[in-house]
């Protein structure tokens, strides 16, 4: 190790090369990774959904939802399953075992669905699927004083602008009932004309179809039979041909029935601050960057609202605030930090020396954005809190080395000399104290399960940062101040102005403080050592009697607050809506409080939705 210390003091440009590589690298893996709100995570879970019309919960548990749980008993992979049984619909959710494939286990569930044959004839097709972890961006509102039908327009467009992005893959949709066709047939007419009802439901079903016949090949072209005839609103229902009579009448749909454009009977109506509202939710996949999603969503909005008036676009929910408060918080501690090192050792050693202790933080970063983009890891609220813990630990290293450097210097030794057996007396003590934090939190790698998908992250970053920071006071930090001019200096020079004022007062401090309270804890061993296992059992008795409190996570203060209104099976529309426009009216009323008791416009409530 001497050797090879001595011969980078000795060549300082492959010093400066080597930063200058892990400078470059590092931003460009910083620039590629992917951004997510918390940590990627593997497939755990594989759902079986079924729809059951017309089925009570009891009806959808006995007669769909117990035969799939009794089908999928000793299928392997699974670790436990549990479902939930609504009217009309069930979901039997299967949790998977730790580090099992999860598309072999959905090839086992399904197998295991398909050979139930006992299942219920009016039974829609049972859907088994992956649960994909997905990360929440936001959801944004389109409101405006118009009907229905240009709402769900509008809504439609706006879904194919955000689809069209690259990034976004995962929207869903929700405020708004679905369009439906109502036919309405005249018994008299029937009766006029000589039909039956079973005629009119297979001339409609005849004549809205979208299929292919096959294809019709020539010696030179050939041709693709399709039919393309489906309709989408009243008018066109109209026209279809029921019968023809024999004098040569031709009956449609419109002469025997009233046909008309209307909403589905399951209505799903939603409000922003009392005025009707759709909306979208939006979410990424592991593979998508939310941040960059959340962007387009911004820019585009900006841009709807400025092309229309009607139909305004509204971000209610920002998900990645908090993952951007986090990355402000990164930073902002990041160039606190440097300064504060920088200021703090210039007092203390030199400014050059100070300067290329400070170094350290970026280079470690970097260094370690080049092993997080070979590992997959994301920038995330979990990968930044790890980040934001190893700051403060990556300077100590270059403190020791930096401080013990400038000593051997100050003895009198040559600055090559003196950075060579500066860094190498200090080696083992460095050396021991970043491995002892790098293993301590590489106990997270070996938790399984979603806490340890989230807490491998902290585990990486403060584990490639640390090692990072070894080669960095190791290798780069001695070959920079060995050529520093700082220890080009006489000692007369350096001892002059506020250096010397605050050493003075170093020495006082160490002498008149430490010095005789290190005597008498070394003077005083049982005392010393009863006392700090006195105060151990008072802190594990404060915990087990309840004075600390404990929590598996603490308590975040949301930024919204919903209300949930529970009414009666078979509450009318109209009572319902009654109920949530009192709701709204009430939390409007004591937004006009807040606006008074804070005395401006803008109160604490800035949205109210409702669905």
């Amino acid at each position: 190790m001497k050797k090879l210390i001595q011969y980078f003091t000795k060549h300082a440009i492959l010093v400066n090369l080597g930063i200058l590589l892990f400078l470059l690298f590092g931003f460009f893996a910083a620039k590629s990774l992917t951004s997510t709100f918390f940590p990627q995570q593997d497939v755990r879970f594989i759902l079986v959904e079924a729809v059951y019309p017309g089925a009570s919960p009891i009806e959808v548990e006995e007669g769909v939802v117990l035969k799939i749980e009794e089908s999928l008993k000793g299928t392997k992979g699974v670790d436990r399953v549990t479902s939930i049984s609504r009217e009309n619909f069930g979901t039997v959710t299967v949790e998977l075992l730790p580090n099992r494939d999860p598309n072999v286990v959905l090839q086992e569930v399904k197998n295991s669905v398909d050979r139930i044959s006992s299942f219920p004839t009016n039974l829609e097709r049972i859907v088994v699927f992956k649960q994909e972890p997905l990360n929440q961006v936001g959801q944004i509102a389109l409101t405006g004083e118009v009907t229905p039908t240009a709402l769900k327009s509008t809504l439609d467009a706006f879904e194919d602008v955000l689809l069209s992005y690259n990034g976004l893959s995962q929207l869903q949709l929700s405020g708004y009932t679905e369009p439906e066709i109502q036919i309405g047939v005249k018994e008299d007419n029937l009766r006029a004309y000589g039909l039956t009802f079973d005629e009119i439901s297979r001339a409609v079903s005849a004549a809205n179809i979208r299929t292919t016949g096959g294809i019709v090949r020539g010696e030179r072209t050939e041709f693709t039979i399709r039919v393309d005839e489906r309709n989408y609103f009243a008018k066109e229902f109209n026209q279809i041909v029921i019968k023809a009579l024999p004098n040569g009448t031709i009956v449609r749909l419109g002469d025997v029935a009233t046909v008309e454009d209307t909403f589905s009977e399951e209505t799903n109506k939603g409000e922003l601050d009392g005025v009707p509202a759709v909306f979208i939710n939006v979410t990424t996949t592991n593979e998508e960057d939310i941040l960059a999603a959340s962007t387009f969503i911004k820019e585009y909005i900006l841009e709807f609202n400025i092309e229309n008036n009607s139909v305004k676009a509204v971000l209610v929910d920002d998900a990645t605030i908090s993952l951007r408060q986090r990355i402000a918080l990164l930073r902002d501690n990041g160039i606190l930090g440097v300064l504060l090192v920088f200021l703090l050792l210039g007092m203390f050693l030199r400014i050059r020396l100070a300067f290329w202790v400070a170094l350290g933080i970026p280079i470690s970063f970097f260094g370690m954005f080049v092993l997080a983009a070979f590992y997959g890891i994301t920038i995330n609220v979990i990968s930044l809190f790890g980040m934001i813990v190893v700051i403060g630990i990556l300077v100590d290293d270059g403190i020791v080395v930096g401080e013990n450097i400038y000593q051997k210097y100050e003895q009198g030794l040559h600055p090559l000399d003196a950075a060579v057996e500066g860094t190498l007396e200090v080696l083992p003590s460095i050396t021991s104290a970043i491995l002892t934090t790098v293993i301590a939190f590489s106990f997270f790698f070996f938790v399984d399960g979603q806490l340890g998908d989230f807490f491998s992250d902290i585990a990486f970053v403060v584990s490639a940062a640390l090692l990072v920071s070894l080669i960095e006071v190791v290798i780069f930090l001695p070959a920079h101040l060995a050529h520093s001019k700082d220890l080009h200096q006489n000692e007369e020079k350096e001892r002059k102005g506020y250096q010397a004022w605050i050493e003075r007062k170093l020495f006082y401090a160490r002498d008149n403080m430490y010095v005789p309270f290190l005597k008498f804890a070394l003077q005083n061993k049982t005392l010393v050592i009863l006392t700090s296992f006195s105060l151990l059992i008072i802190s594990i008795g404060a915990i087990s009697g309840g004075y600390v409190q404990t929590t598996f996570f603490p308590n975040i203060e949301q930024n919204s607050v919903t209300a949930t209104l529970e009414m009666p099976q078979g509450t009318s529309e109209m009572i319902t809506e009654q109920k949530v426009r009192q709701i709204t009216e009430s939390a409007l009323r004591l937004n006009e409080n807040y606006k008074t008791m804070k005395g401006d416009d803008v109160g604490y409530i800035r949205d109210i939705v409702s669905k």
